[in-house]
């Protein structure tokens, strides 16, 4: 029974983990987009 339980709470450390990785991954997409939204918006602005 403890090796049961022992192995669902490595299930959840490992679900954590998979869920925190794929925010880290979200926030870096993110950061991506907006730095080549920017510089490609700066791209476009006429340079006077």
């Amino acid at each position: 029974m403890a090796r049961y339980r022992a192995h669902i709470a490595l299930e959840g450390v490992h679900a954590m983990m998979a869920a925190r990785a794929a925010v880290y991954v979200l926030l870096g997409l993110i950061a991506i987009t907006s730095v080549t939204a920017s510089a490609v918006g700066r791209a476009a602005e006429p340079n006077t």
